[in-house]
């Protein structure tokens, strides 16, 4: 019997080096899914012939497929769109006090999670009405709610003892309000070439107590 070739893959494939190297994204390290992003990421920049860009091992520079190079970079190339470029543009200018935002990685790296949530979520900050229906299809107890805002790398109060403690922060936040007025949010992390795999951070005590502090029958009263 024939393969489906649109039936979904149980694995990403394991990538011969020769291909690797060929596009410039022979990355020792990687793991195997990292390994395939990467060299799609390469692919897709070479159909749009973008110029390849370099990073620095041992004091050389090294070309890398998943790269483009900085004037490319600068010119909003690793998005999909001029508005999420001129959106991505106002963020950077006008971002959370003490947000980390590698303008390195958010411009010139394909495989980074930074651009990634800009790609996905820039055009919903620009289309409120939109971002309501996307939340509604994802969530469908919250068909109807409006989205009142779309915020990247927000922290409602970095190194806020009265919080985390930590300077630890969304990647995207979807605010809302659903016609009840009952307003909540959405908070979204992101990860793209990780193998979620990583080894797990200790959990400090402060999470379990803002933990405690969620589920109590005061904040969970209606």
């Amino acid at each position: 019997m024939a393969p489906d070739y649109l039936d979904p893959l149980p694995f990403v494939p394991l990538l011969p080096e020769e291909l690797l190297r060929k596009h410039h994204v022979h990355e020792p390290l990687d793991h195997r899914f990292r390994s395939a992003a990467r060299l799609l990421q390469a692919m897709w920049r070479e159909d749009r012939e973008l110029p390849i860009g370099h990073y620095r091992v041992e004091g050389k520079r090294k070309k890398l497929g998943s790269r483009i190079s900085h004037v490319a970079a600068r010119a909003g190339a690793n998005f999909m769109a001029p508005a999420i470029t001129a959106l991505v543009r106002r963020e950077v200018a006008y971002r959370e006090p003490a947000a980390m935002i590698d303008e390195g990685r958010l411009y010139g790296n394909l495989l980074s999670s930074m651009p990634l949530a800009f790609n996905l979520f820039g055009l919903l900050k620009l289309d409120l009405a939109f971002a309501s229906r996307v939340l509604g299809e994802l969530f469908p107890d919250l068909v109807g709610a409006q989205v009142r805002a779309v915020l990247f790398e927000h922290s409602p109060g970095r190194g806020n003892p009265a919080l985390t403690g930590d300077h630890s922060a969304f990647d995207v936040l979807l605010r809302y309000e659903t016609p009840t007025g009952h307003k909540g949010f959405v908070a979204i992390e992101l990860k793209y070439s990780e193998s979620c795999q990583e080894p797990v951070p200790a959990i400090r005590p402060r999470y379990d107590d803002l933990a405690n502090v969620v589920r109590s029958p005061a904040m969970l009263a209606p």
